[in-house]
């Protein structure tokens, strides 16, 4: 495994490690393309977690940092969506490593 590849699992990880980012995820795993009033407005609904905008724009920036949320503009809204799942192979074959003889392993569907 290279550097490279430690450290983008490492974003990864530090990403996941929030529950407010992974709920975040979660939201955008049902509806892609949303702008950011919208995950807000879905957070608050859906969860209960009154955020500010700002606080929201940072969890998101970590999360495009960490590649698990892509971006795209329509006119000057910036639309979000997940792509954790493009991640999962790699986040699986990590876990599958730490396997034990016996015990049941990771599996994408």
């Amino acid at each position: 495994m290279a550097v490279n590849d430690d450290r983008d699992l490492d974003a990864m990880f530090r990403a996941l490690a929030d529950s407010t980012r992974r709920v975040i995820l979660d939201e955008l795993a049902i509806r892609d393309d949303q702008p950011l009033f919208e995950i807000c407005v879905r957070l608050v609904e859906g969860h209960g977690m009154n955020l500010t905008r700002q606080a929201v724009s940072k969890h998101l920036a970590v999360l495009e940092d960490a590649d698990l949320v892509d971006v795209r503009w329509e006119g000057r809204t910036k639309l979000h969506s997940g792509k954790l799942s493009a991640h999962l192979p790699r986040l699986i074959e990590w876990l599958n490593k730490h396997e034990r003889k016996g015990e049941v392993g990771c599996e994408s569907s």
